[in-house]
């Protein structure tokens, strides 16, 4: 059996804005971007990181749910279902899109 602290790594604050500065710098020299695309909820703190970083002023978000949570499980994986997609991004090029993480890699 999965304990819960074999399954979820916190990260405090200040790791989270380090990662994401040192995320920015790195692709610094792979832009320029026309925008960022935020997957929410989790990739919004992240998001806004980087754009700051990056100078980027354009910001959408895209809305998925991809699990739900219930008693026995609580990351129970489903279909994803956009919610909300990003409005003004053409095919995506040129867009960076950020998340927190990637739990299932669908």
């Amino acid at each position: 059996m999965t304990t819960q602290s074999q399954r979820f790594y916190p990260v405090s604050w200040d790791e989270l804005h380090r990662n994401g500065k040192a995320l920015a710098w790195r692709l610094l020299d792979k832009g320029p971007w026309k925008g960022l695309v935020a997957i929410t909820r989790g990739g919004l703190v992240p998001a806004a990181i980087v754009a700051r970083e990056l100078e980027i002023r354009v910001i959408e978000t895209v809305s998925v749910v991809g699990y739900h949570y219930d008693d026995s499980n609580p990351l129970q994986a489903e279909e994803v279902q956009v919610l909300k997609a990003a409005a003004n991004v053409g095919d995506g090029d040129g867009w960076l899109v950020v998340d927190d993480l990637v739990d299932t890699g669908r």
